[in-house]
């Protein structure tokens, strides 16, 4: 699929982990997002606009992502911070903007806080020196062998529709095309796929073994910068699982491990590991 390698070639993302020092403030991703959006909006409103907020001209797709780190990775607290398509200068706008955010305070206390370690993440998801720079999603590749059982968990909540009604057991289908579209979205600035790398992805979905979705619908919030205002939404978590591998899906799957999946990916909808089956 030549395609799926342009646009993957395309999106460049600059990974971080970052371990925080919060003292005995409990705090979430949401909670920080939402506090170093609002001081890059004071500090920088065009960065903001750029990577919060983007108008329809740059395809209105946010440029980063916040999710929690995984629970075996410590120190705790941690989060992984992705920046799509950010350039050096940039880049360190949007550091100086993190530390005073964290400064200002977290939690009901307004208790500041401040970054222990900040630790670039190769295209495999680990820790590398080397690589500040980032990388793009070509280089990404599916972390086990792609004929090998194994499944998709969703770890945060995915909402998707179908014929204007939520999925509450996404098929393989849904989840591919939910996949492309994200891609394209970042890639392209439209989420609008063509029929024939649709069709291309339907007929490889049709030949890769796939159990049913299990799972239950989660409620959640989330924070539109559009509107405003704080939203209450269904999503669904769960896994999915691939008897005999992705198989030809590997590379589209793979790059959606960074950029997930859902709508308002912004909060993390649509995370997903990848574990062995058996």
């Amino acid at each position: 699929m030549d395609w799926l390698t342009d646009w993957r070639a395309r999106i460049h993302i600059r990974a971080l982990r970052l371990h925080l020092e919060t003292g005995a403030e409990r705090t979430s991703v949401p909670v920080l997002r939402g506090i170093w959006g609002s001081v890059l909006n004071e500090l920088d409103p065009p960065l903001y606009a750029k990577v919060f907020a983007p108008d329809e001209s740059s395809g209105g797709i946010a440029r980063y992502l916040f999710r929690p780190a995984l629970p075996a990775v410590r120190p705790t607290p941690a989060l992984e911070w992705l920046l799509f398509d950010v350039d050096d200068e940039e880049m360190g706008r949007l550091l100086q903007s993190w530390h005073i955010a964290l400064l200002r305070g977290v939690g009901k206390s307004r208790t500041s806080a401040y970054t222990r370690w900040i630790l670039p993440l190769d295209s495999t998801g680990a820790p590398s020196i080397n690589i500040f720079n980032g990388f793009t999603l070509d280089v990404s590749s599916w972390p086990l062998p792609v004929d090998l059982p194994c499944r998709l968990r969703f770890i945060s909540p995915v909402r998707l529709k179908r014929g204007g009604s939520l999925i509450f057991k996404p098929t393989l289908h849904d989840l591919v095309i939910a996949a492309a579209r994200r891609l394209s979205s970042l890639a392209v600035g439209k989420e609008v796929i063509p029929r024939q790398y649709q069709n291309e992805l339907l007929a490889i979905c049709d030949r890769t073994p796939v159990k049913s979705w299990q799972g239950e619908p989660v409620h959640f919030v989330r924070y539109s910068a559009s509107q405003k205002q704080e939203l209450d939404l269904t999503g669904v978590a769960g896994t999915l699982d691939l008897p005999e591998g992705p198989g030809g899906l590997g590379d589209l799957l793979a790059a959606a491990w960074w950029t997930h999946i859902g709508k308002g990916t912004v909060m993390g909808l649509g995370q997903f590991i990848v574990e062995t089956l058996y």
